[in-house]
């Protein structure tokens, strides 16, 4: 076991959203260590339900972060050390028709969560927010002191829970650290993500009908972003700052399929018909300087390397 591991050693983690696949994920890098973890959600995937089977440490629980008095009452009995909330409602779509429930669960939620951990000692609060939040008009690289202009009624509310978790910090004295998600992909990528419709599409025998691909992002493996967040939890440098999580790399979406093509030996079919969304943002690099600050060392494997991971 690494150092990073054996740091939480016996320690009591709460990951909420923890039925999905970057819960799971962190979930099954974190057995090894001895941690007692809780998954909280209203519904697990093969991955979730895999770890908790495989690991009397594990406990699946079935809760809804809209429900105040099931999670108070859930929170003062666990009383965790860490918590991981990457519980939220991901749509990138370009209207308020489902403002409602993205407000409700993303804002929502995470102020219930924060009110039911207010008895709690706990020692670290890690927030997952989104590279969205910089929006349209920042200059690339993005870097954490940019003032944010989220461009998506999903982006705003996350923007608004990062908001919430400092003023509930400079009001009660809590830890908190927001962590801003690049574009991640992996093994076992569920199908909301442009990498996760790509597999499916190319598992499946289907044309994969997308724009022209100009937009450029910052993808990072998963292991390398889970590895990035465990980094920052272990360092303990400050409890009440923002990071991003990011490869400080820029590819296009064209360049992604075309690397796909390649290395599926040209049985992958795409077709580039699609309209831009509204308000498209172009190019969307994160900086990764302040963690490199911190003495993070990045692996050096390429996007091609990665998604052959993934293919296999």
């Amino acid at each position: 076991m690494d150092s990073t591991l054996r740091f939480f050693e016996n320690k009591r983690i709460l990951i909420t959203g923890g039925g999905g696949y970057l819960g799971s994920k962190l979930a099954e890098v974190l057995l090894v260590s001895n941690a007692s973890l809780k998954l909280l959600d209203i519904a697990f995937n093969e991955i979730s339900n895999s770890v908790a089977i495989s690991n009397s440490n594990v406990e699946l629980v079935n809760i809804d972060l809209t429900k105040k008095d099931s999670l108070h009452k859930f929170c003062q009995k666990t009383k965790p050390d860490y918590i991981f909330h990457f519980a939220a409602i991901l749509n990138r779509v370009r209207d308020f028709e489902i403002y409602d429930i993205l407000y409700k669960v993303n804002v929502g939620g995470t102020l219930n969560l924060l009110e039911s951990l207010k008895n709690c000692n706990y020692k670290g609060f890690f927030m997952a927010s989104t590279s969205e939040v910089y929006g349209v008009n920042n200059q690339v690289p993005f870097h954490e002191d940019q003032l944010p202009e989220p461009s998506s009624p999903y982006s705003l509310t996350k923007l608004m829970a990062e908001n919430l978790c400092k003023t509930y910090s400079a009001l009660h004295s809590k830890p908190y650290t927001i962590l801003r998600l690049f574009n991640f992909f992996g093994p076992e990528m569920p199908e909301e993500t442009f990498i996760g419709q790509m597999m499916a599409h190319f598992r499946s025998n289907k044309k994969f009908y997308m724009t022209k691909g100009s937009q450029k992002r910052d993808f990072v493996y998963i292991d390398n972003l889970i590895d990035q967040v465990l980094f920052i939890v272990r360092s303990n440098v400050k409890l009440f700052d923002t990071y991003n999580v990011c490869s400080n790399k820029s590819t296009s979406m064209l360049e992604v399929v075309k690397i796909f093509k390649e290395i599926t030996n040209n049985q992958f079919e795409f077709v580039t018909s699609l309209d831009y969304r509204p308000n498209e943002i172009w190019e969307m690099i994160g900086s990764n300087k302040r963690i490199l600050e911190m003495g993070y060392y990045p692996n050096t494997f390429s996007l091609k390397d990665d998604l052959i991971k993934t293919i296999n």
